[in-house]
């Protein structure tokens, strides 16, 4: 009878949430894909080379956070290092130069084949997530911090050390995007379109369900009502 009685309100839940969230959540998407490339440039030589984004943001990731931290810190860096990358493909911080960053602390430490398998999985299990404000993708700004504190070194940044303090307090690496960057949106690809995760993280709880699998079922559900409709 609770497994039932259980289903009976996984069915009312989503069938209440493809009414609100077919237009307010869940929305066609082109333009939110992260790039397939970004320029770089090498400081070392004055070589600007075009790097896959992927590729990039992996080979950034370990240098910029240590790979033996928790990986909920790693996922949450994944994020940072990913978005603010991802900014400056959109905009311009160095106009007329050909390039979109530098491989150095001016931007983000990138050295090609540093990847290990650690910051891979981060990567990798954060890849179809990304966060904005205001709906745009933004400067996701970060530092160094301190040691066994959460605060960041300048106000509006994610702390580094700050990202493996929480993690050691078991928080998720979404929590912590949203400690240092609120207010932020964190939504991923589902299905080609894009499901907002902290609107299902609110009723996923309740149901039993994560909110993926939330965000999955009611983003098939809308699918199935727009071929109908068509």
């Amino acid at each position: 009878m609770k497994k039932i009685a259980r289903m009976a309100l996984v069915v009312f839940l989503v069938s209440m949430l493809t009414t609100v969230f077919d237009i307010a959540s869940v929305y066609a998407v082109s333009s939110l894909f992260p790039p397939s490339t970004i320029r770089v440039l090498i400081t070392a030589t004055g070589e600007i080379k075009v790097v896959n984004f992927e590729d990039y943001v992996k080979n950034v990731l370990p240098n910029e956070w240590y790979a033996s931290w928790p990986m909920e810190a790693l996922k949450a860096g994944a994020m940072a290092v990913k978005t603010y990358a991802w900014y400056w493909t959109i905009h311009q911080k160095y106009p007329g130069k050909g390039y979109n960053v530098k491989d150095s602390t001016a931007d983000q430490v990138y050295i090609p084949g540093s990847s290990n398998s650690r910051t891979n999985q981060a990567v990798d299990d954060t890849w179809n997530y990304y966060m904005t404000k205001n709906s745009e993708i933004f400067q996701a700004q970060y530092d160094s911090g301190t040691e066994g504190s959460p605060d960041p070194l300048n106000p509006g940044r994610m702390s580094q050390w700050g990202t493996q303090y929480w993690a050691l307090q078991a928080r998720t690496w979404q929590w912590i995007v949203h400690y240092y960057y609120d207010p932020v949106e964190i939504d991923t690809i589902v299905g080609g379109v894009v499901v907002s995760v902290d609107k299902f993280d609110l009723l996923a709880p309740y149901i039993g369900l994560s909110s993926t699998i939330l965000a999955a079922t009611v983003t098939t559900v809308v699918f199935i009502k727009r071929r109908r409709e068509r």
